[in-house]
């Protein structure tokens, strides 16, 4: 399995590529326990419209930062920001970095930039850039919720440049990493609530589920916080919704018990031990956002 860099896991907490922490023994798989719950409608954005509008506790001028923890070592830094909104204020940007301090396991740079349709919250547009050795891949995409998203890939090696253009049929309602986790932060996590979500992350897909656990104290930035705790699962899957031979993953996700929904710490399980997520800097937004939610 290719690693993945301190960037991906943070937003993967927010959607999620991440394997992550794994249930105790004698406890059902979080699979199980998703599928054990009431069957109540999940939120797709595939098959229902934005329905409601919402004011959101996250808007532009926000920043946060993060530290990466493995197995008792500072593994990397991440950060996100979000920038101002565009076009009349129905767009936004959302960039985020993550840097390694263990260039043998993690690539040594990873920096997304997307922009977000506040309409309807999915993803109009993203460029990833990776930095592994010398190597640096660029991925432009271009999404699409009718008709054909189209990725443009860019690998250079020193002198050596290398172009590839794809074209990829994606659900109408599929989102990226960034989007994904706005729409986290922006969901009204009443008990039992469950979410299905469809994330692109550069040239793979997932499905992903996630549910509420219940309500937390935990510790961020030298002070005890009342959180909200998520819990959810991973699969790999194709462009066109089949499960892939890989094992499903699974995360847990604290987040802010209130408006603003601060990703504030995560726990995840790695091939190399235990990764823990911390935020360790927060700078709120300047003014709060109206966005487009199917509720």
């Amino acid at each position: 399995m290719r690693p993945q860099s301190p960037l991906s896991m943070v937003t993967l907490i927010a959607t999620l590529m991440a394997p992550c922490a794994t249930l105790a023994a004698k406890r059902p798989t979080m699979r199980a326990a998703l599928l054990s719950q009431p069957k109540r409608l999940p939120l797709t954005l595939t098959q229902y419209p934005a329905l409601q509008r919402k004011t959101v506790g996250w808007g532009p001028g926000e920043q946060m930062t993060f530290s990466i923890g493995l197995g008792g070592i500072e593994a990397g830094r991440a950060s996100l920001s979000i920038g101002k909104s565009r076009r009349a204020g129905r767009e936004i940007s959302v960039r985020g970095r993550g840097e390694s301090n263990l260039p043998s396991l993690f690539a040594l740079s990873e920096e997304l930039l997307t922009h977000v349709d506040l309409a309807h919250m999915r993803p109009l547009r993203s460029f990833l850039t990776t930095q592994r050795g010398e190597r640096i891949t660029e991925t432009r995409t271009r999404h699409r919720h009718r008709g054909l998203s189209e990725q443009r890939i860019t690998r250079r090696m020193g002198q050596k440049v290398s172009l590839k253009q794809r074209r990829r049929r994606l659900p109408q309602g599929h989102l990226d990493l960034f989007s994904a986790l706005l729409l986290l932060r922006s969901t009204s996590w009443d008990q039992g609530r469950r979410v299905e979500l469809h994330v692109v992350s550069g040239r793979k897909s997932y499905r992903v589920h996630v549910a509420v656990k219940g309500h937390e104290r935990v510790r961020t930035q030298g002070r005890m916080a009342n959180c909200l705790r998520l819990q959810g699962v991973i699969r790999q899957i194709s462009d066109e919704g089949r499960p892939l031979r890989h094992k499903p993953k699974t995360f847990t996700l604290w987040l802010s018990d209130d408006v603003a929904r601060i990703p504030l710490r995560a726990d995840l399980q790695s091939p190399w031990g235990q990764i823990k997520l911390q935020l360790e800097s927060y700078r709120p937004c300047e003014r709060a956002l109206t966005v487009g939610l199917a509720l």
